[in-house]
């Protein structure tokens, strides 16, 4: 611009900033680098686990169970997780093994068979704000209530926590919905099970929905043994409320159910 005026520099600035909004480049971020990229990826990420542990303790080829859920708990080293299936055995013995992670549960036990469906999250990591029990029934503060179409009492633990890293909230629950009964799909029994599933689920994802709005819609994630497969009324209910399936969505995929070779595999 040698040599050029005021007049000239301005109407030359005014051409620039005008090729560059045109273009999207003033308001373009900056590209972050690869180590920014994975720093940022760890800190938005939270991982969770569920795992029906089976009611007993029965060894499998002489190891121990307990021994054997700790240790994949341990390997995987989820921030959060749920359980089902827990009795207060189990529920010692883990709270036991498991010592860097807080346990959520409440005396009032899920079902007939006197079993809980514990959190667990990193204490270290994440400060409690509200926790509760709501048990899946048309009266969800009423202890140990149930649909009459339901053989057992069947409820939904919950926590609300803030990691300490970063202040980020999200609510956690975890259930176990109502089980078949039954493999005969046609069988009445099989239907009202269901129908009781279906019941069950209800309740739940309205009880986040209110939580959800206390809590200035925070993240919901739902872990737990629903007893069905994707192709069923329970799983759309749950994607009618904008719930994502990680499996679906995740970056690794792979195509298994829960049942753990009768849980001896």
């Amino acid at each position: 611009v040698g040599g050029a005026d005021q007049a000239d520099l301005e109407q030359a600035t005014a051409e620039l900033l005008s090729y560059l909004h045109l273009n999207n480049i003033v308001n373009k971020k900056l590209e972050i680098t690869t180590e920014e990229k994975t720093m940022s990826a760890k800190k938005e990420s939270l991982r969770v686990m569920s795992f029906n542990l089976r009611y007993d303790l029965t060894e499998n080829a002489g190891v121990s169970r307990v021994d054997a859920v700790a240790a994949e708990i341990l390997y995987y080293k989820p921030d959060v997780f749920g359980v089902q299936e827990d009795t207060q055995q189990w529920c010692d013995l883990l709270d036991a093994k498991l010592t860097e992670y807080t346990a959520v549960r409440y005396g009032q036990k899920m079902t007939n068979n006197n079993q809980h469906v514990t959190l667990y999250y990193r204490t270290a990591e994440f400060t409690l704000l509200e926790s509760g029990t709501k048990w899946l029934s048309e009266t969800p503060s009423v202890p140990n209530s149930k649909f009459s179409e339901s053989a057992t009492v069947r409820k939904m633990n919950y926590v609300v926590l803030e990691r300490k890293s970063d202040g980020e909230r999200f609510c956690y629950t975890n259930t176990h919905l109502e089980n078949s009964g039954t493999t005969d799909t046609s069988s009445q029994l099989y239907v009202t099970r269901a129908t009781a599933r279906n019941k069950q689920i209800t309740v739940l994802t309205e009880l986040l929905a209110d939580i959800s709005q206390k809590w200035d819609h925070i993240p919901m994630i739902i872990t737990g043994d629903f007893n069905t497969t994707p192709d069923t009324e329970v799983y759309e209910i749950v994607k009618a409320h904008d719930f994502i399936d990680t499996r679906t969505d995740a970056l690794t995929i792979t195509s298994q159910g829960t049942w753990n070779d009768g849980y001896y595999g």
